[in-house]
């Protein structure tokens, strides 16, 4: 069987070769940072169909994000409201990356011409708008996907979608765990007018 990416891939949109997609290159030594839950793997490699950009069968999806702001809202802000006993049931990873990873970079304005926008980040339900981009840009050799996180309504925020072997592997790089600090949290309740129980 060919290796992935050495044969074309279909655009699910357009029929374009995805294999000239534009692509980020996340060299070792980058970080990159997820929150999970306390007990649970920092690299996690979802393959149920549960979330976005899942994979299916022997691979899945690790959901990461450049920043530890972006992880913290893409976790907190789908309701606006955060739950303290959420914070305190979770842990931040930093993960430091020990092998250069490659990115379709589907925030890129070239990524429009591959039938891409904004709804692959976004929209729902997954099964339509993101999983089969995911599973087509797999194909196509890439090692995941820099995308628009959906919480952030600023625009500024990515997610790195990293794809693997499914389940509890140990993933792209070493990490580190710790408790949500404080810090943490109050910079993201100020930047984007989040509220805590009253």
């Amino acid at each position: 069987m060919p290796a992935r990416g050495t044969r074309p891939v279909a655009s699910p949109a357009n029929r374009r070769d995805l294999r000239g997609l534009p692509a980020q290159v996340l060299t070792v030594g980058s970080v990159v940072h997820r929150i999970h839950p306390e007990g649970g793997s920092p690299s996690w490699f979802n393959r149920d169909g549960s979330r976005r950009f899942d994979l299916s069968g022997r691979y899945g999806t690790c959901y990461t994000a450049a920043t530890e702001e972006g992880a913290f809202i893409e976790v907190f802000g789908r309701t606006g409201i955060i739950d303290p006993d959420d914070i305190a049931s979770r842990l931040l990873a930093v993960i430091t990356l020990e092998v250069d990873v490659r990115l379709a970079d589907i925030t890129a304005s070239s990524a429009l011409g591959f039938g891409i926008s904004n709804v692959v980040s976004a929209g729902i339900p997954y099964d339509v708008h993101s999983q089969p981009w995911a599973r087509a840009i797999f194909r196509a050799g890439f090692d995941g996907i820099r995308y628009l996180l959906r919480h952030d309504t600023t625009g500024d925020e990515v997610g790195y979608a990293l794809f693997g072997s499914g389940g509890a592997t140990p993933g792209p790089g070493s990490s580190t765990s710790a408790p949500i600090t404080a810090g943490l949290l109050f910079r993201c309740i100020e930047r984007w007018d989040l509220q805590l129980p009253r």
